[in-house]
């Protein structure tokens, strides 16, 4: 079975992940910490699959891997346009 996270689960995996590689946005284009407030506006904005479930939401290993690929995008300096339209 794979690994459900909720909205603060995830958004403290991603950050953990992030610090321990050094990842970082660049030019400070984006906060430093990953919030669940940033979360939902990548999920307003289309950076970020819908949650699963229907009364509780939760987060698959898929959704970890989509802010991964942004934060690892801002590293780079990509724009949060330039990022939706690769991913």
């Amino acid at each position: 079975m794979s690994k459900t996270y909720s909205l603060e689960e995830l958004a403290s995996s991603v950050q953990a992940w992030c610090e321990e590689h050094r990842i970082q946005p660049a030019n400070g284009q984006a906060a430093e910490n990953l919030t669940e407030r940033t979360i939902r506006y990548y999920r307003t904005i289309g950076l970020l699959d819908a949650p699963l479930g229907g009364y509780v939401k939760t987060f698959g290993e898929k959704h970890r891997l989509q802010l991964l690929a942004v934060r690892y995008y801002q590293a780079l300096g990509l724009p949060l346009r330039k990022i939706r339209e690769e991913l």
